[in-house]
């Protein structure tokens, strides 16, 4: 019955929301039944976003204390602690948008490869569960649940830009996919390995398309073959 709810619901993916909205604060409602900030990451992003604050370009410097360069990181949650302040639970509900984002970016993008159904929701709903996604948004300081936004504005964008017919509408999508990419590579520096990650992808696309787009045309000389000697043998 979902299934044919969803089916019946179109593009909307009305099925996605009726299930995927409750999934994010169910997932999230310990942390937001006791918020606490941990004992090291959090305290330096509590300093370091205060710091930052009135002087962005602050976060274009490396970490003195790491030597780490990740300056978008650093500008979103220092905009986080001027808007919020010192309480972690401000602090969780940003990462239940963020979960909830995440999750309509994910089902929306499992309908565009083909999912219907029930695939977008059940996606969405294994992803919320996974324990990768626990421990990144049940730990503050976090910078995957940033840098998948931005990954999946990127691939929504290029999809959108994709099917774009208007030149100018097309190159703003373009646009915005560069710049949610290099957005997140600037949220953390291991991101850069997402480059040879792409490219396996893209080889592996090629070569998957290139075996189905050669197997319908090598059994018809298969069967000719075939033909061929059956009737050798009955000459």
């Amino acid at each position: 019955m979902a299934c044919a709810r969803a089916e019946a619901d179109g593009p909307i993916d009305g099925a996605v929301v009726r299930s995927g909205l409750p999934w994010p604060g169910l997932v999230m409602l310990p942390r937001l039944a006791s918020p606490q900030f941990g004992l090291l990451d959090d305290g330096l992003t509590l300093q370091t976003g205060h710091e930052v604050i009135g002087r962005w370009s602050s976060a274009l410097h490396l970490i003195p204390e790491t030597g780490r360069f990740f300056p978008a990181y650093w500008l979103v949650y220092s905009a986080i602690v001027g808007i919020v302040g010192v309480r972690p639970l401000a602090f969780f509900a940003v990462n239940v948008v963020l979960l909830a984002g995440l999750l309509a970016f994910l089902a929306r993008l499992v309908r565009l490869a083909g999912g219907h159904g029930c695939r977008p929701p059940c996606a969405a709903v294994l992803f919320a569960l996974c324990g990768p996604t626990i421990e990144a948004f049940y730990t503050l300081s976090k910078a995957e649940p940033l840098q998948l936004t931005w990954i999946g504005v990127s691939l929504l964008a290029t999809r959108a830009s994709a099917t774009e017919a208007r030149r100018a509408r097309r190159a703003a999508l373009i646009a915005l996919a560069a710049a949610a990419v290099l957005l997140g590579h600037a949220t953390k520096e291991t991101s850069l390995v997402l480059v040879p990650i792409s490219l396996g992808w893209l080889a592996v696309e090629r070569w998957s398309s290139r075996e189905r787009g050669l197997a319908p045309t090598s059994r018809p000389h298969t069967s000719r073959s075939t033909w061929s000697r059956r009737r050798h043998s009955f000459s």
